[in-house]
């Protein structure tokens, strides 16, 4: 049944026409969910508990109207088969009997508007009633009073009163004793006492289907006349929130179950001589509440058969039964699992003999509450549901005995057991229509001999076991912890806590995250939560404290969870200790791993950290690789982890892990972290690019460890080398947050202020290492490349000049060791801009490298790599491109064409093309670099966002502004994403996106980007680097564009002398930032300036891009317009006729 559990007599809808009347009925419920019916009807479900029963309430607010009230009770009848629906809301008074606020409840309803329609319309009474039952509820409770409880602390003075008298529905709304439908009313229904719009559709329609007891009930808002009036000053919620409190004492008082009823109805497999004996023994009162004896009645066979009061009175039309458990109302979720079973049990229906099934999974996961769940959701599909506990095999003849006398077989009372047990497998293999459920089958050493043989009917098996080969059971329903969303759910329903602020949301969220999403786990918080009325909040809190201890002092309800988690797993520790040590220790180690993804290698290569009883029996894995699957086996038999078919990797509930190690010494728990610490670390790879997938694999777990290494003190070699790897791989996969976390444990850098850097780092490692220890200088590198990374150029300078000079003072001068420290301190200068100092430390770095480790090395491509870029920088083209050239081989050589190494010196020689005006070599070199890229390092990082960015930068250059604008915009988001919004790339990517929208002419688009990024780039690199210098002058492009020129001056001149300080003189950027001058101060006619400006700029782009360069014929060409203007025409002529040939030549060229 969609929505409800199926607990007959215990659900109730509410219908409402307004918002108002909604939120009043809204108010009485706990634990609301939405539920959509598919025809689109929203309902709310909820829970409302009164002294002695629960309702599980659907509500919704339908609309006015007779015909959509009738149309949406035939809906919602047929959707949760409801025992009680009302309408609560509100209504206008016709008599003076009544005031505002007062409560009427229709004993019938007239649709005044039925009638005949001739000359003159002839009424004709129509009229919808509720049944008799419902009206001597609503006038018993009008009597007692109890209901003005409900109303809280609204209660009016005068008290309102309750009516049960006739009220009218029809589809006008009455706001006039005037009116043509209240003279109607009044002239042939006089004994109405109020008028609304939907009773008598919704009586209608109730009636139709008599299982279902139906009432109106409505609070007086108004006396017809001054409706409006009445309306504003707040009546209809008054009415409204009267109403809904007299209609829920209606439903608390309501009892469904009919004890002293002469008539009952039976289930249609019920024989007359079972109808008969029942009647006998009702009248006998034997099947009263206070009743101890069982019910009787007769089979086909004239055998008498015991029948429980929860059987014959609570749910007559169920299976006869001995179901311990009642139905859980808080179950959640589940229903992937529970059709799974039913059609397991199911697949046999048209062979002579089924099979049972088993439900398998860990202690705690929800297998019994689950079966439970199966039994009564489906109890009427069968005549006999049987339960047994096969704990022990005590447990089961105890059961089978149980069920004997339940089914009054003449060997009940034998004293000899074996003959009760053989006459109850009998009576299974000579009987249909009946389900067995055996709980907690996990010794099937004798669970077998209790198997009803050749069953024709359903078995059903929960256990932690996953293989039952010796009970020839092959179908299996896997138990798994709840989803988030169902977990989350339970919890609610559990504390019957709903409408949470964001703080409770949040806690609740990482609560059932701690618990592992576990049923048993979100009990015993539940049951804490509930009892103590603690917040989720607190509960986390105090439970990242206290742990497994604050759940085992839950007051969990032991007739549905008889055992805890801990009582539940310890037995099945004990059970995997007997079968095997090795194992045992595999389960030890697996307490201090992440709780997913435990990978094999762990064990396969680093054995010898976890114990001489690991190390033992894993010496011979290589060869023998299925010794890693015996191991395993008992665990995974157990429940205790989960494992794929054929996958290298295991998964343990965090939960498990906990259990495990709150039953250690504290000295058992260091000595398992300290092993667990050395196997990661030696299982650990160097970081390289062919090494990432097993890296990825052990990174969880290297993190969990850095848990360990803080909570234990373990500084030790073995714990700097593990973070110093993880750390060094997050870099590389552009994981910075993290990274960075895990370099700072590994050289404990203290980030107060730059001078302590280093200082920090010495105090932590000398405690281990000697202060001059290569592994510091390690570590002090990786760091400051990730500082480099993120834009933190002042920090990583002080890193690497201390890892320089630790290897300086401990290597061979030729060590690559130092090559490397050089290389990254030139990295430091050449992003600051001081490329003066960068120059000889890339030159040095070059020189041992190749010297060490020969001229092909890949070392030797990053080194040549980065010579060049400092040459490109500086506008040295053509000393740049072979050193690009020759890495590029180097690289592609030794690392493979899909080495993401190679797509930056792909993407390198790229921008040296695109720079140099040849951007048909450039293109494909681009794409080439994007395509490997985003193939080895993932779409999301952030070199990823470069290779757009450059990519968009070589069709801005071609006009292809189209292309390009979609490239810019992923690259920004990329960018911001991943490394944060104050990097300086962000101000690249925001300057080139700017840059864009103005030469598409989208200029106020353009100027919010451009003003970002040179804050950026001002706040990260300083005020006086080279990027800044191009920030401004873009700005003032802008400006310029804009006719804002007294702004754009100080730009202009600005980016000229930081570019001329930064770079020299004859660097490109110089030239590009006089030609900008020179063509600001032409179109503001001060020419001698322009002039000025001009042959500067053609002086620097002879220099730099050469006498026979597009971009040197370009400005001449300018400079010439220039000179007409200035009517220095044969000067004009003479640099037009040069730029004439220098095209000429260009043209030449490219026809060889």
């Amino acid at each position: 049944m969609p929505g409800f559990t199926e607990i007959k007599n215990h659900v109730a809808v509410i219908f409402t026409a307004l918002p108002v009347e909604y939120n009043a009925v809204r108010e009485h419920l706990k634990c609301l969910e939405e539920n959509v019916h598919p025809q689109g009807t929203i309902y709310e479900q909820g829970i409302f508990s009164s002294s002695n029963q629960s309702w599980e309430v659907g509500i919704a607010e339908i609309g006015e109207g007779n015909e959509q009230a009738a149309l949406e009770v035939e809906r919602a009848i047929q959707y949760f088969n409801p025992s009680i629906i009302l309408f609560v809301g509100v209504a206008g008074g016709v008599k003076d009997d009544v005031k505002i606020g007062d409560v009427v409840v229709a004993s019938k309803v007239y649709g005044y508007e039925s009638g005949k329609a001739g000359d003159t319309f002839k009424p004709r009474p129509a009229v919808s009633s509720p049944n008799y039952k419902m009206i001597n509820r609503a006038r018993a409770e009008a009597r007692k009073g109890d209901w003005l409880q409900r109303i809280g602390e609204l209660m009016p003075n005068p008290s309102p009163n309750i009516f049960v008298k006739p009220i009218a529905a029809g589809g006008k709304v009455l706001n006039s004793t005037r009116s043509a439908a209240y003279e109607l009313i009044k002239s042939n229904y006089e004994d109405t006492l109020a008028v609304e719009m939907e009773g008598y559709g919704f009586l209608k329609a109730a009636y139709a289907n008599q299982n279902v007891d139906a009432l109106v009930i409505r609070g007086i808002s108004d006396l017809i006349d001054e409706k409006e009036k009445a309306d504003k000053a707040g009546s209809q919620k008054i009415a409204s929130h009267h109403a809904s409190a007299f209609a829920f004492e209606i439903l608390a008082k309501s009892h469904i179950v009919p004890i002293n009823s002469e008539q009952h109805e039976y289930p249609e497999h019920f024989s007359p001589e079972k109808t008969a004996v029942i009647d006998e023994k009702i009248k006998e009162n034997d099947l009263s509440s206070d009743s101890k004896t069982p019910a009787t009645t007769k089979d086909s066979d004239s055998k008498t058969v015991q029948l429980s009061h929860s059987q014959t009175v609570q749910e007559p039309k169920a299976a006869i039964s001995n179901v311990p458990y009642s139905r859980n109302l808080r179950f959640t979720g589940r229903e992937e699992k529970l059709k799974q079973i039913r059609e397991a049990l199911l697949a046999d229906n048209t062979v002579a003999v089924s099979q049972p099934v088993a439900v398998c999974g860990l202690g705690g996961i929800g297998k019994t509450q689950t079966a439970v769940e199966y039994t009564y959701r489906y109890r009427t599909e069968y005549e006999f549901i049987f339960w047994v506990k096969a704990d022990s095999e005590d447990s089961i003849i105890s059961d089978y005995v149980g069920i004997a006398k339940l089914l009054n077989l003449p060997v009940k009372n034998d004293s000899d057991l074996n003959n009760i047990v053989s006459a109850v497998l009998n009576w299974f293999r000579t009987h249909e229509n009946w389900l067995l459920v055996i709980d907690n089958a996990d010794d099937i050493s004798f669970v077998k001999r209790y198997l009803p043989p050749d069953p024709k009917e359903h078995i059903l098996l929960t256990a932690r076991l996953r293989v039952f080969d010796a009970l020839d059971i092959t179908k299996s329903v896997d138990m798994e912890a709840m989803s988030p969303e169902e977990a989350k759910s339970f919890l609610l329903k559990r504390t019957v806590r709903a409408n949470l602020n964001q703080s409770e949301l949040e806690a609740l969220d990482k609560l059932v995250n701690e618990l592992g999403y576990l049923p048993l786990a979100l009990e015993q918080a539940g049951a804490f939560i509930h009892a103590n009325n603690s917040s989720f909040k607190d509960y986390l809190a105090s439970y990242n404290i206290r742990g497994l201890k604050l759940l085992e002092k839950s007051p969990i309800d032991k007739s549905k969870y008889p055992e805890s988690i801990s009582t539940t797993w310890l037995m099945n520790f004990d059970e995997v200790k007997k079968k095997s040590e090795v194992s045992a220790d595999v389960l030890y180690a697996s307490a201090f791993l992440n709780p997913n993804g435990i990978p094999a290698e762990i064990y396969h290569k680093s054995s010898d950290e976890l114990g001489p009883l690991i190390s033992s029996i894993f010496n011979e894995v290589d060869t023998d690789p299925l010794v890693y699957d015996e191991v395993l086996k008992p665990l995974w038999q157990y429940s205790l982890i989960n494992r794929e078919i054929g996958c290298h990797t295991y998964d343990i509930h965090r939960l498990v892990q906990a259990v495990i190690r709150d039953g250690m010494e504290k000295s058992e728990q260091k000595l398992w972290a300290e092993r667990v610490v050395k196997a990661v670390n030696r299982t650990f790879p160097d970081v390289e690019y062919i090494n990432w997938e097993l890296c990825d694999k052990l990174l969880p777990h290297a993190q969990i460890c850095a848990e360990y290494i803080k909570l234990w003190g373990l500084e030790t070699e073995e714990s700097a080398r593990l973070l110093n790897k993880a750390g060094l791989y997050l870099h590389k996969r552009a994981r910075f947050k993290e990274s960075e976390s895990l370099f700072k444990s590994s050289v404990e850098i203290s980030f107060k202020d730059s001078e302590s850097l280093f200082k920090s780092s010495l105090e932590i490692r000398e405690k281990v290492l000697k202060p001059e220890h290569f592994d510091i200088s390690e570590s002090l590198n990786n760091l400051g490349e990730l500082y480099i990374d993120i834009g933190r150029y002042s920090k990583a300078e002080l890193l690497f000049l201390r890892a320089l000079e630790i290897q300086e003072n401990t290597l061979n001068s030729n060590d690559p060791a130092i090559a490397k420290s050089l290389n990254n301190l030139g990295e430091v200068y050449r992003y600051s801009g001081r490329y003066s100092e960068a120059e000889p430390l890339y030159t040095r770095a070059l020189e041992i490298t190749e010297r060490a480790l020969g001229p092909d090395h890949p070392d030797v491509g990053t080194r040549l790599n980065n010579l060049a870029l400092l040459y490109s920088y500086l506008g040295m083209y053509s000393e740049a491109e072979p050193l690009y050239v020759r890495a590029s081989e180097i690289t592609e050589r030794a690392l493979g064409s899909e080495h993401p190494t190679v797509s930056i010196r792909l993407n390198n020689l790229a921008e040296l093309y695109r720079n140099s005006g040849r951007y048909s070599e450039a293109e494909p070199l681009y794409v080439r670099a994007l395509e490997i890229t985003e193939k080895a390092l993932g779409s999301e990082h952030p070199d990823v966002g470069i290779r757009l960015n450059n990519l968009a930068l070589l069709y801005s250059n071609l006009g292809r502004y189209s292309e390009a604008e979609p490239l810019y915009t992923r690259a920004l988001e990329i960018t911001e994403r991943t490394l944060g919004p104050e990097h300086p790339d962000v101000g690249t990517c925001l300057n080139n996106l700017a840059e864009l929208y103005r030469n598409s002419g989208r200029y106020s688009e353009a100027e919010p980007l451009y003003t970002r990024a040179l804050e950026i780039t001002e706040r990260a690199l300083g005020p006086d680097h080279p990027d800044v210098g191009t920030r401004l002058n873009n700005l003032a492009l802008l400006y310029s564009n804009l006719g804002r020129h007294s702004e754009a001056e100080p730009l202009y001149t600005r980016a000229l002398e930081i570019a001329e300080r930064a770079l020299g003189p004859e660097h490109p950027n110089v030239g590009t930032c006089l030609q900008n001058l020179a063509i600001f101060y032409y179109e503001q006619r001060k020419y001698l300036k322009a002039r000025s400006y001009c042959e500067q700029a053609i002086k620097v782009v002879e220099k730099t891009k050469g006498k026979n360069s597009l971009e040197l014929a370009s400005l001449l060409e300018s400079y010439a317009f220039m000179l007409d203007k200035m009517r220095k025409n044969r000067e004009a002529t003479t640099k037009r006729n040069r730029a004439k040939r220098i095209r000429s030549n260009i043209e030449k060229e490219n026809k060889k």
